[in-house]
């Protein structure tokens, strides 16, 4: 007997790891959302920072240079100011600090910040040595994060729900959101909404499964977005942009590869500016400097296009189980450069460029199949730095390690590989037929 279009439907909801309720699916309400004590680390935590809150204690928020990092430290800035906090923010610039908490970083924010208390978001899970550092320098430190932690985490307060032993039932949420769970934690459930807009700009353009509270997030988000209770910064950039009803794919393929540009071209402090920036005159301001580092990304990403279609013109990629290119590209674009390739011809693929210092520093990209950072990781040795995780991956290598390097890497791949693996595959949740598309399924 064949299986009806609503049990497969509901099949589809189960096997994403929803709970098989098409209603809640389709409607879901704040209440859906799961409870911020379940994290292990937030009692700590927001103990933590009302204490530094009533005492007056500098308080600073350090957060990634991407559009999530960014959200998430909007999202702490606004709520902790609401509360009187002394609070600022340190977003550091990708070609200046280099990503993440650093002892250089460090050195930096202990001269001239002089912060009391920092509270990662969207990075600090594999800070050990940082932290520790931190520590003896007497400066209290909160991790939050979203990624996957090393077989050592930090010794302080962590909240990141990829760390093992959580009663917190989902781990799928992105650096802003779990940003939005520690002021749901310090206030209640009801103070989330007012950061509903930017916390789901972050989580759409972080391609998190939007599933269980990524899909609240998303959702209510979207219709604050498109509400006239959004920030005042959405506002203005809906307006400057021409948009009354914003689409998840106008979030993905316009909203954030501009709030992410700044960070590739320049540094992502002016977006953080801008989104917590309420008077109109600054406003405008601050997203001209946008703008700029728009167009500069435009162009940085059509000149690396066309030298990549230069160097692989006379090459038969199909023959070769990965892509690696070594240019004069634009380090804040490595990363969609290598993306675009790794589409176009479905296969890894690292794009490098020289710097300054006469390295070559890559960003790379993997289709499912293959683990590109595992691959890495057996021959870390040969590396300056690395980092990532399955799919996406950040590489610094010295120009006389790179023809081993690329080497051994083609030989890794074609080790676990098979021409499978590099075809193109139609990939769909649920088959329909002629006979399924009737009143009942249009309801």
């Amino acid at each position: 007997m064949k299986v009806n279009l609503e049990q497969r439907f509901l099949d589809f909801l189960d096997k994403k790891g929803m709970s098989g309720d098409i209603q809640s699916f389709l409607y879901p309400n704040l209440n859906m959302l799961l409870n911020p004590f379940d994290l292990n680390g937030m009692q700590q935590a927001t103990v933590k920072i009302k204490k530094a809150i009533k005492d007056n204690k500098k308080i600073l928020i350090f957060g990634d240079y991407d559009c999530d990092g960014i959200s998430a430290s909007a999202i702490l800035m606004l709520y902790l100011k609401s509360k009187g906090a002394d609070v600022s923010a340190f977003i550091p610039s990708r070609f200046e600090d280099g990503y993440g908490l650093n002892i250089e970083t460090i050195n930096e924010l202990c001269q001239y910040n002089k912060p009391d208390l920092i509270i990662t978001v969207d990075l600090g899970i594999t800070a050990v040595a940082e932290v520790e550092e931190l520590k003896n320098r007497g400066i209290d430190i909160i991790v939050t994060d979203h990624h996957e932690p090393a077989d050592v985490i930090p010794d302080c307060i962590v909240i990141d729900a990829k760390v093992s032993g959580q009663k917190y039932a989902f781990d799928g949420l992105c650096g802003a959101g779990v940003a939005l769970k520690l002021v749901e934690a310090l206030e209640n459930r009801n103070a989330v909404a007012q950061f509903l807009d930017i916390c789901a700009i972050a989580t759409i353009g972080d391609i998190v499964p939007l599933i269980s509270e990524n899909r609240v997030i998303a959702k209510l988000g979207l219709e604050k977005i498109n509400s006239d209770n959004c920030l005042p910064s959405i506002k203005f950039l809906k307006k400057k942009l021409g948009y009354d009803n914003l689409t998840s794919e106008d979030i993905s393929f316009r909203i954030v590869p501009r709030l992410n540009a700044s960070g590739r071209m320049d540094n992502g402090k002016k977006v953080l500016d801008f989104l917590i920036e309420s008077n109109q005159d600054k406003l405008e301001e601050l997203y001209l400097l946008l703008e700029e580092d728009n167009t500069k990304r435009l162009n940085e990403i059509a000149q690396g296009n066309e030298e990549i279609v230069e160097q692989l013109k006379d090459i038969d990629v199909n023959k070769k189980p990965a892509i690696l290119t070594v240019g004069n590209f634009h380090q804040g674009v490595l990363g969609i450069l290598a993306s675009r390739v790794c589409h176009e011809y479905n296969r890894p693929t690292i794009i490098f460029t020289k710097t300054e210092e006469g390295t070559y520093k890559g960003s790379g990209r993997s289709i499912s199949s293959i683990n590109i950072h595992s691959i890495l990781s057996s021959m870390k040795e040969l590396f300056i730095r690395f980092g990532g995780h399955k799919m996406a991956i950040g590489i610094e290598i010295l120009p006389e390690n790179f023809k081993i390097f690329e080497k051994r890497f083609n030989e890794e791949i074609a080790k676990c590989s098979t021409a499978q693996d590099f075809a193109y595959v139609l990939d769909y949740d649920i088959e329909i037929t002629d006979k399924d598309i009737s009143l009942q399924f249009i309801n």
